[in-house]
């Protein structure tokens, strides 16, 4: 394209020249036509300059799509190599070996890296794909002021914000509360570590500790009857503080205290490969004075990971602001858009659909309207929490392994998606739970009763979460996560990309079942009083299948 416009260019510069040497040629042949030749030359140059700023402005334009070009592919690159550096930083530092496979038993190895959807988003196609999304965000947030205004005569009602967000005092009282209830985990550590604490004595006193992390923070929920939002803000933080705890005390008693015959443990089917303890990646954890274990543990708090370290690899640059801002905004904008989702599709549906009786056209029919919210609250539970939240504190914390998620968007099976979805939470259950199942029995468990073991604890903890939130018990999500969710786990992973289609199918369909019943059982829990009628049954019976026409 640049060797056709040169040509061009300098064929009408020619032609331009060669009209000058006519003009200068029949100058002599009459005074009179003199005027005429002065409008030619002047025509002819305003054509020249004219021709000459275009030529520019084309060369301008392309030169500098292919510069943003080169410097998008240049920027992924460099990410790449420098994550390699990083790994190899590391697997020097632990003196790995990387050409054997230390798995199951390798141990977390951080290093800096960005986040996958930071790196996508410098690719211009991609980033029109998230603009798409935000665009239809913003169309539908407008339609559903609109019809406010309209109905109401206001362009926005935040009631529904408010009252689920209500009782923020209460809310953070009570996190206060286990926060710092949570150093205690310290001086238990240091304990055990001087020998003070024999192994019955702390392993109870550790149990009960982390049983009341759960106790207290569901009392003061249930009680105080919190709105969904502030009961799940109190719900996921003593999960995530109970997750920290265990890993704080598991990293400085395996790893921290010397000689630990369960640090060295591998498996008989890892040594007969040749894997020894320096593969494993061994952290280098040491328990030192309170002052220096209390800033460890502190940092550790806000970092946005679940596993444990002395150090962490830290961004030399300092606090990003500008991104902080950004993200923070997202955070919010989230928010205001989950509202939308339930004011515009779930309320104005679900809110008396639960009375009518039930069919299959009926079942149909709902779950047709809420398959495309159900996906959409996925996509923003995404975008809001493991990445924009994340990369807030990380950016708050200047804490360099970014590596929140990958990409679960392109699986071909349920097996990568729980791998890649949330990779803080899986790292956690894989270390200490499937991991340690293992360790801890000196294989007497086997790696499939591990695997299940995982399944167990992760759908417990989602069940206790959603139930202590909405204020009622009512386990569709363990019923689907325990049933089609460990069926399709074990399906062939095979890389075709029809079976990405598949995966997002099943997504619209149990996301969409999700919204559909829960909703129902909500609004219904809201409506009906079934003691009356079956006494102490009634907080287990599901209000949302009663034919209440008959109560």
């Amino acid at each position: 394209m640049g060797d056709q416009k040169s040509t061009q260019w300098k064929r009408q510069l020619n032609q331009a020249i060669k009209t000058l040497q006519d003009l200068n040629s029949q100058y002599d042949s009459a005074v009179a036509q003199k005027g005429d030749k002065e409008t030619q030359l002047e025509d002819l140059k305003k054509e020249f300059i004219s021709l000459n700023k275009s030529v520019m402005q084309q060369a301008k334009t392309e030169l500098e799509e292919q510069v943003n070009q080169t410097l998008t592919e240049f920027s992924l690159q460099y990410d790449q190599i420098v994550e390699k550096l990083n790994q190899t930083t590391q697997q020097e530092t632990y003196k790995q070996v990387p050409t054997v496979n230390a798995r199951p038993f390798a141990q977390k190895v951080f290093v800096k890296r960005s986040s996958l959807l930071n790196k996508l988003l410098k690719n211009k196609d991609f980033k029109t794909l998230y603009h798409i999304f935000f665009a239809f965000m913003i169309v539908m947030s407008l339609g559903e002021m609109m019809k406010r205004y309209m109905e109401e005569g206001k362009l926005l009602d935040l009631s529904l914000v408010i009252w689920a967000f209500g009782k923020l005092e209460v809310t953070m009282t009570c996190w206060l509360g286990v926060f710092l209830s949570s150093f205690l985990v310290i001086p238990l550590v240091r304990a055990i570590n001087q020998n003070k604490l024999k192994r019955h004595v702390w392993v109870t006193l550790y149990s009960a500790f982390q049983f009341l992390l759960y106790l207290v923070p569901c009392t003061v929920t249930i009680k105080n009857s919190l709105p969904i939002a502030s009961a799940m803000i109190v719900t996921c933080e003593m999960t995530r503080i109970s997750m920290k705890v265990h890993s704080y005390l598991r990293e400085k008693l395996l790893f921290g205290i010397p000689d630990n015959e369960y640090a060295h443990y591998i498996p008989d089917s890892l040594k007969q490969k040749g894997v020894s303890f320096n593969h494993l990646n061994p952290p280098q954890i040491t328990i030192e004075d309170p002052f220096t274990e209390v800033k460890r543990f502190l940092f550790f708090m806000f970092a946005p990971t679940l596993i444990y370290r002395d150090n962490y690899p830290r961004i030399s640059a300092t606090r990003r602001w500008n991104k902080i801002f950004i993200n923070t905004l997202n955070c919010f904008g989230t928010i205001f858009y989950v509202y939308i989702i339930f004011q515009t599709f779930c309320i104005p549906f679900f809110e008396d659909s639960w009375r009518n009786n039930w069919s299959l056209r009926f079942v149909l029919t709902s779950l047709e309207k809420s398959m495309v919210p159900g996906t959409m609250l996925l996509i923003l539970a995404f975008v809001g929490v493991l990445h924009t939240w994340q990369n807030l504190w990380a950016e708050l914390m200047r804490f360099g392994d970014r590596k929140f998620y990958e990409d679960w968007w392109n699986v071909t099976s349920f097996a990568a998606y729980y791998r890649k979805w949330n990779i803080v939470v899986h790292e956690w259950l894989y270390n200490y739970v499937y991991q340690d199942f293992i360790r801890f029995t000196k294989g007497r468990i086997s790696q499939i009763v591990a695997f299940f073991f995982v399944f167990l604890i992760s759908a417990f903890i989602h069940e206790v979460i959603i139930a202590v939130s909405m204020g009622f018990f009512y386990p569709i999500l363990l019923i689907m996560f325990g049933g089609p969710g460990v069926l399709y786990a074990f399906l062939p992973n095979k890389e075709l990309r029809s079976l990405n289609i598949f995966v997002w199918s099943m997504f619209f369909i149990g996301n969409g079942f999700l919204i559909m019943f829960y909703s129902w059982e909500y609004f219904a829990r809201n409506s009906l009083d079934l003691r009356p009628s079956y006494s102490w049954m009634a907080p287990i019976i599901p209000h949302s299948w009663i034919d209440f026409q008959h109560l």
